[in-house]
């Protein structure tokens, strides 16, 4: 689990930065916001090198606490427990020194709060914030399992009002 590891994008992440960079190429927006972890903000940099962007660390994968930096085959029997009662329900639950999922979205909701209005934002963050953004957006139903890394979805937001136009496009590949 990453989380808020600090990690640097692996070859692949790098080569799915510069095909993103490529489709956003001709693209301009008021304001360009990113996560402040490096995968993100490598991202953002690859796709847009010249401009201003904002990082935030509102905009942080999902904290995982104790769980950050291991595989599920290190889990103790006790983290296991752990791990599945979250996995069963990550509304209720949360991993030892982590968020649950009400937790991120108050965490991302107080972001959207403070933003600017403005013609076109992109912003550069995670799956995790992604599947939170789409989850308020539709209601608060079931969340969206698959989220690509360098995927892009569009939403509107006006008046408080969140809306899913589209997710996880990556015709870019």
């Amino acid at each position: 689990m990453q989380g808020h590891l600090d990690i640097p994008l692996s070859d692949l992440g790098l080569e799915q930065a510069k095909k993103l960079a490529k489709r956003l190429k001709a693209s301009e927006f008021n304001y360009i916001y990113s996560s402040d972890l490096a995968r993100a903000y490598t991202t953002a940099i690859t796709s847009f090198p010249n401009s201003k962007i904002i990082t935030d660390k509102r905009l942080r994968e999902r904290c995982y606490g104790d769980f950050e930096g291991k595989l599920r085959s290190e889990y103790s029997p006790e983290e296991l427990k752990i791990y599945n009662a979250y996995k069963q329900d990550p509304f209720k639950n949360r991993l030892t020194g982590g968020e649950n999922s009400y937790q991120l979205f108050e965490r991302i909701n107080n972001w959207l709060l403070d933003l600017p209005k403005a013609d076109k934002i992109i912003v550069f963050t995670h799956g995790g914030v992604i599947r939170s953004l789409i989850r308020e957006a539709n209601g608060k139903k079931a969340e969206i399992l698959a989220i690509e890394n360098t995927s892009i979805s569009y939403f509107s937001y006006e008046d408080g009002k969140l809306e899913l136009q589209s997710y996880n496009d990556i015709s870019h590949f």
